[in-house]
C-alpha cells in the first residue's frame, strides 16, 4: 500500500508489517505485528494511521510519529460472545 509519495507499507505471510522507502527501496522499519498472515493494509484518509489484519484475528495500527512509523495499538478478537 502507497502511504505517499515516499514510502510503501507491505504485509507477508510471516506476520511482519514493513514500511520502504520508495524512491530507494530501502527498509524504514518492520514490525512482527502478527503470528501469521498479514491478510489486509489499511491506510486512514489522513495517511498518518496505518492498519494491519491478520489471519490471527488481531488489528495492529501504525502511526507515523516524528517521522518514523510505529506500531502504537493492538486489538485482540474475543474469545467468547
Amino acid at each position: 500500500a502507497y502511504v505517499d509519495d515516499e514510502t510503501l507499507a507491505s504485509g507477508d505471510s510471516n506476520g511482519s508489517v514493513s514500511f520502504w522507502d520508495a524512491r530507494l527501496g530501502t527498509l524504514l522499519g518492520a514490525y512482527q505485528a502478527h503470528v501469521a498472515d498479514v491478510s489486509c493494509l489499511s491506510l486512514a484518509a489522513a495517511s498518518s494511521t496505518l492498519y494491519s489484519a491478520g489471519s490471527d484475528g488481531r488489528v495492529v495500527q501504525f502511526r507515523e510519529l516524528d517521522g518514523q512509523w510505529r506500531q502504537t495499538l493492538v486489538a485482540h478478537p474475543h474469545t467468547h460472545d
